[in-house]
């Protein structure tokens, strides 16, 4: 229930450090939150979405607009992307990591039921700041599991978008993987989140046991 309200789970990972686009709320219903009125681009949505649905681009008046007639939700500063994944953390650990490939790289919203469409990326290939801070929300909203978005600018700076409490499991390596994980938690009896290691270790570092099999624990 937490992660499905995106505006309250914006403003958690906000307050915790975790690396979003500038956001604000709107319609909360409480002190106006002041956010600047500009004619930058700005993204809207409500605080409930999916699939790319219900989405705003302007400035922040028209975005501000749009959004109450949504009944609230946010806006947040538009991001030109170079890239976008998603993560399953399962226990502060990722399962598996896929890249998101638009079918128009100019929508905003690079979403499967958009004509996207997600691609596999191996192990040594991970993008490590894109998993780490995905692990990172994760861990903030106390989720058991979740399949992160994360976006990269052209500068390499990763962007946490939202959580998905329910993410497409559509491939078979995918569903594999986070069968090998809910095993884990059955076998071990524990659904605890399993720490980082201060230590260097690429992949193996943030990659949950069940999946590699040296993974560092």
């Amino acid at each position: 229930h937490g992660v499905a309200d995106k505006r309250q789970t914006r403003l958690t990972l906000a307050a915790a450090s975790v690396s979003i686009p500038e956001t604000f709320a709107v319609g909360t219903g409480n002190v106006p939150i002041p956010y600047p009125l500009t004619d930058d681009q700005w993204v809207g949505r409500p605080a409930h979405h999916a699939q790319g649905r219900r989405l705003v681009v302007g400035n922040t008046a028209d975005c501000v607009r749009q959004v109450n007639s949504w009944g609230g939700g946010y806006i947040s500063r538009l991001i030109n992307k170079v890239a976008e994944y998603r993560v399953m953390v399962v226990q502060g650990r990722a399962v598996w990591v896929a890249k998101k490939t638009p079918g128009n790289p100019n929508d905003v919203a690079w979403n499967v039921a958009r004509g996207g469409r997600f691609d596999n990326v191996p192990w040594a290939e991970w993008p490590l700041r894109v998993v780490k801070e995905a692990i990172k929300a994760n861990d903030t909203m106390g989720t058991d599991f979740s399949g992160v978005d994360v976006m990269v600018d052209a500068e390499g700076t990763p962007y946490v978008l939202e959580l998905n409490s329910a993410p497409s499991q559509t491939s078979p390596y995918r569903q594999a993987c986070v069968a090998k994980a809910f095993k884990w938690i059955i076998d071990k009896n524990t659904k605890a989140t399993i720490p980082l290691m201060t230590e260097r270790g690429g992949y193996r570092k943030f990659a949950h046991p069940a999946v590699v099999a040296d993974a560092v624990v």
